[in-house]
């Protein structure tokens, strides 16, 4: 058997190679094309958060208009509902992680991960009903609205579409929980309590066990109002139900079987993502007003499919009114055919963010989900951007948000020297506009008889040409003042680090 020694630069050659980044070869981003740009109306201001999961590349990643990332973080399990929230007044990023079954609902190792602005990690949110992948939305008053589901056995499901007496159900829930106190849990509720099983739209697998239960419900998302209530989606009986929190009785029902409003903002099948706008700074009277005699405003994500059966040919994002006193919902705005692409369809998943959460501020975002695209349109409803993951063996996104962000790492950039380039990147800081590099013919001091050039930042990486006479290397990031934000470690000219780093965000 013969042995060879590969010299050390030859292997440094050969991962850079297979390697997306000089700087950071061990990460690998969400590839995104962007297929379609309007050619004068910009999209809004802010990053896009993605969670990928399933059979290619998973992770948190933040990209920009562009699609190209800003911040990559791979994972090996799924990353879902990645976005930015706020709690205790300081912007928070998070996700749910764990293992999804077949049915397509978190199981017991679920958790909701919370980092800071800076990505250090900030607490895991976990309970005795392990939070799922559905819901992980943080209230103004620090807690959280998260999904659970739970296998109940020998139960009575003879109201079920078919003939059935007894099996198991994989029962729909929420849960409240009080962030600032270990997680309590503030409030519970389960489907069963309000809705009956007729009011489902498939019947259960020819026989329901532990493994196979029948997921009759499918809830996918919760919000909460200033009143204390709650709304809560269930997919596979196409309905909203609004909870009085109070009394545990549902007070309506939009959608679905038992559908208690006229009109157009009730046409959606296999919705997700149902949340309310127009609501952030109402007190808990005007809401009761809304409630009695007034209007509110939902959006949601209408798939248009449930398990194969189509109501329309192209999902889109809604945005509708209740009016209480006529008891009748009016469509208000439509989402679809980004880019005038027809017939593109979220057979599960997806979601519709008003971006601010008000109606007023324009622009809404709408994801794919189980078709891996995502898009942007104005207030008219017109198409800004259209992107698609481009990966080999694409992965897919649940939800997809868009929000302004600054992300300030604590830590350095990272730089790496290659022949007459060197090469930096600083993964998740948002606020860099230059690379400025210095050389000096110094041996010991970087800044001794230094020359220093500005270089514009392009890109997640950027490659630099540099002088092969300098002794020493080191990279600065700029803000758009000019001001350093960082320093990179010293380099030789070797390309070996010297120290000399200046961690975490300067101001």
């Amino acid at each position: 058997m013969k042995f060879f020694v590969v010299p050390l630069l030859l292997w440094q050659a050969i991962a850079q190679a297979w390697a997306y980044y000089v700087t950071e070869p061990e990460l690998e981003p969400l590839s995104i094309a962007v297929t379609y740009r309007h050619p004068t109306i910009q999209p809004a201001p802010g990053y896009f958060f993605i969670g990928s999961w399933s059979k290619g590349i998973q992770g948190a990643y933040i990209v920009d208009n562009d699609g190209i990332p800003v911040y990559i973080n791979n994972s090996v399990i799924p990353v879902i509902n990645f976005g930015k929230q706020m709690l205790n007044g300081q912007p928070v990023l998070t996700y749910w992680t764990g293992t999804e079954n077949a049915g397509g609902f978190g199981m017991e190792d679920g958790k909701v991960n919370i980092l800071n602005a800076d990505y250090t990690f900030n607490r895991s949110v976990v309970a005795k009903n392990s939070p799922d992948l559905h819901e992980s939305r943080i209230t103004n008053q620090n807690t959280m609205l998260s999904t659970f589901y739970r296998n109940e056995s020998n139960v009575d499901i003879s109201a079920a579409p078919g003939n059935y007496s007894t099996g198991y159900i994989a029962e729909s829930c929420f849960q409240e929980l009080d962030l600032n106190n270990n997680n309590t849990v503030l409030f519970e509720y389960c489907a069963r309590e309000g809705v009956t099983f007729d009011k489902a739209y498939d019947p259960p697998p020819k026989e329901p066990t532990e493994q196979t239960p029948w997921d009759w419900f499918h809830i996918n998302s919760v919000d909460k109002d200033a009143l204390g209530n709650y709304i809560f989606s269930g997919r596979y009986t196409s309905s909203i139900y609004y909870l009085d929190a109070k009394s545990r009785n549902i007070s309506w029902i939009l959608g679905g079987k038992m559908n208690q409003f006229n009109g157009s903002g009730s046409d959606f099948f296999g919705q997700h993502h149902v949340h309310l706008i127009d609501e952030q700074d109402l007190s808990a009277e005007e809401v009761q007003q809304k409630n009695t005699n007034g209007t509110r405003h939902l959006a949601l994500w209408d798939n248009a499919v449930l398990n194969g059966k189509s109501s329309r040919s192209d999902s889109r994002g809604m945005e509708f009114e209740i009016d209480f006193a006529k008891n009748t919902t009016t469509l208000i705005r439509n989402f679809e055919k980004p880019g005038n692409v027809t017939n593109l369809k979220a057979r599960s998943q997806g979601s519709a963010q008003v971006l601010g959460g008000n109606s007023t501020m324009g622009h809404v975002v709408t994801d794919y989900g189980s078709t891996p695209a995502y898009a942007e349109y104005d207030a008219n409803g017109e198409s800004v951007l259209l992107a698609y993951f481009a990966n080999p063996n694409s992965s897919y996104a649940y939800r997809v948000y868009k929000d302004e962000w600054v992300g300030q790492p604590k830590t350095a950039p990272s730089v790496a020297k290659i022949g007459d380039k060197v090469y930096v990147s600083w993964n998740g800081a948002t606020e860099v506009t230059n690379w400025r590099v210095t050389q000096s013919s110094d041996s010991k001091d970087v800044n001794a008889n230094a020359n220093s050039t500005d270089v514009r930042k392009t890109g997640f990486e950027t490659a630099i040409p540099i002088n092969l006479n300098a002794t020493l290397t080191q990279i600065s990031a700029l803000g758009k003042d000019g001001n350093v934000l960082s320093k990179s470690v010293v380099l030789d000219k070797d390309g070996k680090s010297q120290g000399g780093e200046m961690k975490g965000y300067s101001s």
